[in-house]
């Protein structure tokens, strides 16, 4: 139960302070002194009223004050004003002063204006609490593209910077698949968006399904392709993951769910990279999604359905004709 802790000896303030708290349907807490009091602060104790007339006994009002300041307590001292040094200095909205002689109404006041500024203090801090979940949803939801569910191309890039740091730093391969699905623009005039998103999350689905490693990332990756990161991941198996992901894909052709009644096939485009000293500064893997660009756009011309493999440095690329048979 919500509660008053009033410090000092029975007299006419504790009175006036428990009809107060009658009225509001605060308990009351006694204790003799503030020593003891700054032990009891663990309760449900909403304010904190001191009677100031015997010094000795309050000694140790500061650590009092100090242990109401840091649990957002507000504290009430009836006494004579600067009885305790540094007390102007003290936050008006946790600290209050009731010089003498006791007035009961404008006691009243003065610990109604203290509790109404306790429930505003809480309320912020929930509201401020309920912004930072606010922030880490739009930040989660901004992250993800709306119609796959997968990242997003914005998370998918500032992922690959980390990524291409990383694999710097430890001198690990990095490897970048560009993928489109060959002819989703006649999908798209066809069928109308409706039936071409839903095919383009059933693929998502396939080559998220596809993918061994946790730390493959899969992002959706302009109007009709995707984006894959594999880390420590070097051409040859780059070449492995496109194969096992365009096999994946062609086998939606035979699935119940496939709502395009058609063949579909991708066209992947690979870059892979080995950092050398320096890679882990002054980069963000921008060369890495240049060549996976490039290698995309060949197998496109070639036809689709293909992989190309390219290097960031040095000329290894070379088409890889074993698309899946029809």
């Amino acid at each position: 139960m919500a509660t008053l802790l009033m410090v000092g000896d029975d007299n006419d303030l504790s009175v006036e302070a428990e009809r107060f708290a009658s009225r509001l349907g605060l308990a009351v807490l006694r204790c003799p002194d503030a020593a003891a009091a700054a032990t009891l602060l663990h309760r449900q104790v909403e304010v904190v009223v001191v009677d100031g007339g015997d010094g000795e006994s309050h000694s140790a009002l500061p650590q009092l004050l100090q242990a109401c300041q840091s649990r957002g307590l507000p504290l009430l001292h009836v006494g004579a004003p600067d009885a305790l040094p540094g007390e102007k200095d003290l936050p008006t909205d946790l600290f209050d002063v009731l010089p003498p002689p006791l007035a009961p109404r404008l006691l009243e006041r003065r610990l109604a204006l203290l509790l109404e500024v306790r429930r505003l203090r809480r309320e912020l801090d929930a509201r401020a609490l309920e912004v930072e979940v606010l922030q880490a949803e739009l930040a989660e939801f901004s992250s993800l593209d709306h119609d796959t569910g997968l990242f997003s191309q914005r998370y998918f890039i500032e992922d690959l910077a980390k990524e291409w740091r990383q694999a710097g730093r430890n001198s690990t391969p990095l490897s970048l698949l560009l993928l489109e699905i060959d002819g989703y623009a006649s999908f798209l005039r066809q069928h109308g968006r409706e039936e071409a998103v839903s095919s383009l999350c059933l693929v998502a689905r396939a080559l998220y399904q596809s993918l061994m490693r946790p730390s493959d990332l899969l992002a959706r990756f302009g109007e009709r392709g995707f984006a894959i990161l594999l880390p420590e991941t070097d051409g040859d198996g780059a070449e492995l993951v496109a194969t096992r992901l365009r096999h994946a894909v062609a086998s939606l052709a035979t699935g119940e769910d496939w709502v395009l009644h058609e063949g579909v096939s991708l066209s992947i485009g690979c870059a892979w990279h080995l950092p050398g000293e320096g890679d882990a500064d002054g980069s963000d893997g921008e060369a890495l999604l240049d060549v996976a660009g490039e290698a995309l756009a060949r197998a496109a011309a070639a036809g689709g359905g293909r992989t190309v493999l390219l290097a960031v440095e040095g000329d290894a690329g070379h088409p890889k004709d074993d698309a899946p048979d029809s």
